[in-house]
This record gives C-alpha cells, sequence and structure tokens, in this order.
C-alpha cells in the first residue's frame, strides 16, 4: 500500500492558486463531477487549499459507504446543515446517529407509510383536479408545493401543518442556496460577512426555526398520539436506554425530514413528464398501467406495489438525474482506498449524478430508457446505483419517497396528458442538490 497517497493519486487539472477547484465548481459543477473518473479512480482536487479525495468508480464506493462505512463521518456540506439546522439523523455521527436511527425508524415503518399513502394520494388527486383542460402549470413549482404539503401533512397534525408549510415555502429557495453556497465556498469567513445575501439567509433559517420550533413545543403540550409523524418522535423511546429525544432533537429530525421529503421527489415529478413528453410509447405504457391497476380510484399501498412500469421510469429518472451531485464523508481513522492509505481526517467526495451516468456501468447513459429496469433485464453491479445511498446512510425514508412518487405520478396520469410550452429542454441548475429548471406544461386531458 502506498504511505504517501499525495504523492500517488492524481490530481485533477485546472487547480486555481488559493481557489483550488472551487471556481470550476461554481462555473461548470456538473461536468467537472463528471470529468473526475477520467482523471482516476481516485482523485484530489481543492476547495480553496483544503485537498479532498473524489471517489469515482462503484466498487472504491461501496468500500467506503459499506464495508468501512464506521470509518467515515459527514462531511463538510453535512456540517452546514448540522450548524444551521441541529444534529439530525442524515448529519449526525457515531453512536449518536444508531440511537437516532433507532427512535425514528418506526415512523418510517412499511404500516406507517401505508397510512401516509392515504394523505399523499388525497394531496397529489387535489392538485390534479385543480388543474383545467388547456391550463399552462409550473410543473417544478407545482410539484415542489406538492411535496411539500404532503410531508407537512404527514409531520404535523391538521391545524398545524398549513401554518409551518407556509412559513418553509416561503423561506425554502432562500435556504437551499444559501447551505449550496457554503458547503463550497473556499473559506467559512465570507458566510460571516454582512452581505444582502447572508442577511436574507439568516432571515429564511430564522423563519423556517420558529415555524417548526412552534410547532413542536405545541405537539408537545397537547401530547397524545394524533397520527402524524412528529407525535411519533416525541413519544419515541430508545429500546436500549428508555430515552426520548429533547424538542430541540425532535426539531432538528423535523428540519431534515422536510429537505429529505420535497426536492428529490418534486424533481422527479419534472424529469418524468418532460421524458414522457418525447416517448409517447412510454406515455401510452404508463396511461395503460395506472388505468389498469386503479380504474380511476386513489391508489393504496398495495396498488403501489402492482405499479411495476412506473417503477421503471422513476428509477430511470433517478439514474439519469439524480440530484445527489456532491456528496462528502470525511474519514474519523485511518482509511485504505484503492490501495492507498489516507489519514484521519481526509474529506472524500463522491457523486451520484455522475455515478449514475457512467459510460462503463449504463451504455449510451444520456439515453433515458426504462427497459434498463424491465424484469429479467440484467442489473448493474453492486454499488453502481444506489438512489438512496447504501450501507449505515442509506436513506431512512426511501419507503416514504417512492410512495410519494408513485402516488403523484398515478394522480397525474390518471386524468391528463402533459406537453411542455418551449421545446427547449429543461436546464440542470446544480444548487444543494441538481434541480431542473423550471419547466412550464400544457395539461390536456386523456
Amino acid at each position: 500500500m502506498t504511505s504517501r497517497p499525495h504523492d500517488a493519486v492524481p490530481t485533477a487539472p485546472g487547480r486555481a492558486p488559493g481557489l483550488g477547484h472551487v471556481p470550476q465548481l461554481i462555473r461548470r459543477p456538473l461536468p467537472f463531477v463528471q470529468s473526475l473518473r477520467t482523471v482516476g479512480d481516485l482523485a484530489w482536487i481543492y476547495l480553496g487549499t483544503k485537498p479532498v479525495l473524489s471517489v469515482n468508480t462503484p466498487a472504491l464506493l461501496q468500500r467506503m459507504l459499506v464495508t468501512d462505512g464506521r470509518k467515515y463521518n459527514q462531511g463538510k456540506y453535512f456540517d452546514k446543515i448540522r450548524d444551521t439546522f441541529g444534529n439530525g439523523l442524515p448529519v449526525s455521527d457515531g453512536d449518536f446517529h444508531q440511537r437516532q436511527r433507532r427512535l425514528v425508524q418506526p415512523a418510517f415503518h412499511r404500516d406507517r407509510i401505508a397510512e401516509y399513502v392515504e394523505t399523499m394520494a388525497a394531496s397529489a388527486n387535489a392538485m390534479a383536479a385543480s388543474w383545467r383542460p388547456g391550463q399552462v402549470v409550473a410543473l417544478k413549482q407545482e410539484s415542489l408545493q406538492l411535496m411539500l404539503a404532503m410531508v407537512a401533512k404527514t409531520l404535523f397534525a391538521a391545524d398545524v401543518s398549513e401554518r409551518v408549510h407556509g412559513e418553509v415555502n416561503r423561506s425554502w429557495s432562500t435556504v437551499v442556496k444559501g447551505l449550496a453556497w457554503r458547503s463550497m465556498a473556499p473559506t467559512d469567513l465570507l458566510e460571516k460577512l454582512p452581505t444582502p445575501g447572508n442577511r436574507r439567509y439568516e432571515r429564511a433559517t430564522s423563519r423556517m426555526r420558529a415555524a417548526v420550533n412552534g410547532a413542536v413545543a405545541e405537539q408537545r403540550e397537547a401530547g397524545g398520539r394524533d397520527g402524524s409523524l412528529l407525535s411519533m418522535l416525541l413519544a419515541a423511546r430508545d429500546t436500549e436506554t428508555g430515552d426520548g429525544m429533547s424538542d430541540e432533537q425532535v426539531a432538528a429530525e423535523i428540519f431534515l425530514i422536510l429537505f429529505a421529503g420535497t426536492e428529490t421527489a418534486g424533481f422527479m415529478m419534472v424529469w418524468l413528464f418532460y421524458q414522457l413528453s418525447r416517448n409517447p410509447d412510454m406515455a401510452a405504457r404508463l396511461y395503460d398501467e395506472v388505468d389498469g391497476v386503479l380504474s380511476g380510484r386513489a391508489p393504496t399501498i398495495e396498488d403501489l406495489g402492482k405499479l411495476t412500469y412506473t417503477r421503471q421510469l422513476l428509477t430511470e429518472c433517478l439514474r439519469l438525474y439524480h440530484p445527489g451531485w456532491m456528496f462528502m464523508r470525511r474519514a474519523n481513522t485511518e482509511v485504505e482506498l484503492g490501495g492507498h492509505v489516507f489519514p484521519p481526517g481526509t474529506e472524500t467526495l463522491f457523486s451520484l449524478y455522475a455515478l449514475h451516468r457512467d459510460p462503463r456501468t449504463f451504455p449510451e447513459p444520456l439515453r433515458f430508457d426504462s427497459e434498463r429496469w424491465a424484469p429479467g433485464a440484467p442489473q448493474p453491479p453492486e454499488g453502481s446505483y444506489i438512489p438512496f445511498l447504501t450501507g449505515k446512510r442509506q436513506c431512512i425514508g426511501d419507503g416514504y419517497a417512492w410512495a410519494q412518487m408513485t402516488a403523484t405520478v398515478a394522480a397525474i396520469a390518471s386524468r391528463w396528458r402533459l406537453a411542455p410550452v418551449s421545446d427547449e429542454p429543461p436546464r440542470e441548475l446544480p444548487q444543494a442538490l441538481m434541480c431542473p429548471d423550471e419547466v412550464r406544461m400544457v395539461v390536456t386531458a386523456r
């Protein structure tokens, strides 16, 4: 094994003095993270003067995330989320992370998701029913608002969800953009300057914290079980210690659930219906499946399992348009990757967006092809397709997200065909997550 990995691992081209690769991450982030696989299985990039190890193959990612998962903590991006919203499950580390996972897990059990599906389907059907033939809808805006409403209605009691939803919706864009910028900044000093952008970010995060903290305090005072996810978190007890969560910790979990339950599912609706507008055969097959399984009624969790082609389409969307364009991890002990030994504190970077577009794994990676995921089709190697991550950090809410997306596709597809107003494809906008540009679409009754 190599003891001096800085000498053995290549550095990505284009490093600027003092800034490192930050200019490239700002100007051309998606081409840049994809180019790293051509530098090597491992490659150094620099955030300012800070070296970060880019991990570029499925095998090495599997080693880092699964085999040696306990040897890594979350990295700089997650530090920024933790600083702002608290030590929720997706950003926590070590024994505390394991404890929180035990406490939060029951809220995402299949039996609970079966109850949430009713709320999800009702929200999606209400949105679809509000549209009119010939109407032009801003699909990204509609989808994000729908997913946020779904999360709010399952998180909070009915009398609280609308208020929290409204405040979070008001602050959402500012917070997401602020987090993305802070994670890539070459120095933490920039976020302390009294700039208009920093002041907007502080105001938005303060409003969100106040709304969620207020909801937690109200629920704690009211007591009882109302079926909301929040009431379950407040009542959760560690099976090993009998301890519950403080209001502060519950609020931290709520913040991260709001983020995780909104962005990815909302973005996939934009990409899916854009692709259906370009692939009429796929659209016809989807409509036939939705009509055959549901016959016009709202789906149950059993129905979701029967919508197999819908799942294929969403699976391909998550491959081609995965919003996770940049994740980071930090070694908490000495680690080995690719025959090299790296010291504790080594920051690593990986991109699911780039992983899922690797032509070595996915032939014609830019082609949208639902048949990649057809029953009996050859499956990609382990670690090469991980839309909800893997190992100890696999998303605890992946079943929730699949239910959100599938219920929404069924609600829209059972009523409408969507066609984009413009022939221009949506732009890919890398912020905290890679999101689509707004897409305006004309709805036509089926």
